[in-house]
């Protein structure tokens, strides 16, 4: 299950990588090139740290009757129901 947590922090990563990448190449600007690439990696680890705590909480047991089902497993329970010549 990804938390909201983790999913700001993906967006941030999302954010971070763009800038990254639209850094210059530029021998001129590479204390730009090097900001962004920190912010990048700092961006990394925190999902690090999330992506551990999500695997290592605790999981809910669901409800089994609470589990969803399709359109096309309704429409096969509806058939069976009716029956094939009909009739219920």
């Amino acid at each position: 299950m990804i938390t909201e947590r983790f999913s700001r922090l993906f967006s941030r990563l999302l954010t971070r990588w763009v800038h990254y990448q639209d850094a210059p190449r530029d021998p001129a600007r590479v204390t730009e090139l090097a900001a962004a690439r920190s912010d990048l990696d700092e961006i990394r680890t925190e999902i690090a740290i999330e992506r551990t705590l999500i695997s290592t909480a605790p999981r809910v047991h669901e409800d089994p009757s609470r589990v969803a089902i399709s359109d096309a497993d309704l429409l096969r329970l509806r058939v069976s129901a009716i029956g094939v010549d009909g009739n219920s």
